[in-house]
């Protein structure tokens, strides 16, 4: 079974990287557009070691996600994913937690480059595509959320209602992709972290399953642990965006021309 999680989860981030580089050859990369995203990227290792709080095996509530998700706000998509894959590798240089190769694609550039799914709210196209996406998949989840009540037969599995939860809470605030300004940067914040969310989720079943705590489950378990930080970087991260939002130019979003492949 371990050999087919680590066969789907390969496939996962070889199908990934093909994605990254067809994307990435769209993009027209000009020297402002590439100066962006090298100082975002420096900036978002700076932010990390400016530290509120540490977990112990890995993960810390910081401001490093901030600037990868102004790069997406600028640029919009496929430059937020770049600022935060190239912000993942600088992670992994300087602050690293090594188990498994897998484990190193995961936790790093995957992670941090789902970041850059919050630049979805910038084009008008890709927004409303991405609303009826996560409007399915909020209903999926709540129904889910719902019968395994009654699959359960009254019986509580915590671990369920917990990821459930999280996914909830997450879906349910990336639906604000669909407005405009202020409210429609907290659904990409929260649509970023979810992506991260599920990368990191992965790496944890599969990898740090022997750190969960006695008579917990490693669904409930990883899923907390993650989310214990990653919720509270979220909400750092919108609160210092509505000052960036009235005062600057920053969040706007910058053109960038597309060439054909």
């Amino acid at each position: 079974m371990v050999n087919y999680l680590n066969l789907a989860a390969s496939l996962l981030i070889a199908a990934g990287f093909i994605w990254f580089v067809i994307a990435t050859r769209k993009i027209a990369w000009k020297p402002m557009v590439i100066a962006e995203v090298a100082i975002a990227a420096g900036l978002s290792l700076v932010f990390g070691f400016l530290k509120i709080g540490q977990l112990p095996q890995g993960g810390s509530i910081t401001l490093a996600i901030l600037p990868v998700l102004v790069i997406a706000f600028r640029r919009g998509l496929v430059p937020g994913v770049v600022t935060g894959v190239l912000a993942g590798f600088l992670q992994m240089i300087c602050d690293p937690f090594f188990v498994h190769p897998l484990q190193i694609a995961l936790d790093y550039p995957f992670a941090w480059g789902a970041l850059g799914l919050a630049g979805v709210v910038v084009k008008d196209t890709s927004r409303k595509k991405f609303v009826w996406i996560i409007g399915i998949a909020t209903l999926i989840v709540v129904v889910g959320f719902i019968s395994t009540f009654f699959i359960q037969s009254g019986t509580i599995v915590w671990d369920r209602y917990v990821m459930l939860a999280i996914l909830v809470i997450f879906l349910g605030a990336s639906l604000f992709i669909s407005g405009n300004g202020f409210k429609g940067k907290i659904g990409a914040v929260a649509l970023g972290s979810l992506g991260r969310f599920i990368f990191h989720f992965v790496s944890g079943v599969f990898f740090f399953a022997q750190y969960a705590l006695p008579g917990y489950s490693v669904v409930g378990y990883v899923a907390l642990y993650i989310f214990s930080h990653l919720f509270f970087e979220a909400i750092l991260s919108a609160i210092v965006i509505i000052p960036l939002q009235r005062s600057s130019n920053l969040m706007e979003y910058q053109e960038s021309d597309k060439v054909s492949v």
